[in-house]
């Protein structure tokens, strides 16, 4: 019998951005850029695009950490579209 393996890395680098101040934080793919808490970020949610804030810089995380539910949409990333113009 053939073993059945797991090819998903088991840590991950994720922004952690939240929508509104004080709300749950979620993470996100940096999509290959680099952020800094209070950088501005247009990400592509359930809802079509959506602005928020970087609540935390990139970072690595595990991917079956309890905080996995921070993914949105829960259990994989969606990634960050663009970082929005302060303005």
């Amino acid at each position: 019998m053939e073993e059945i393996t797991n090819d998903l890395p088991e840590t991950l680098e994720v922004v952690d951005i939240q929508f509104r101040p004080g709300q749950k934080v979620y993470y996100f793919d940096p999509n290959g850029m680099r952020f800094a808490p209070g950088d501005p970020v247009i990400m592509d949610t359930a809802r079509g695009p959506e602005f928020g804030t970087c609540a935390g810089a990139n970072h690595i995380v595990n991917r079956n950490s309890r905080k996995s539910r921070r993914f949105s949409p829960p259990g994989e990333m969606s990634p960050i579209s663009a970082e929005a113009s302060r303005g």
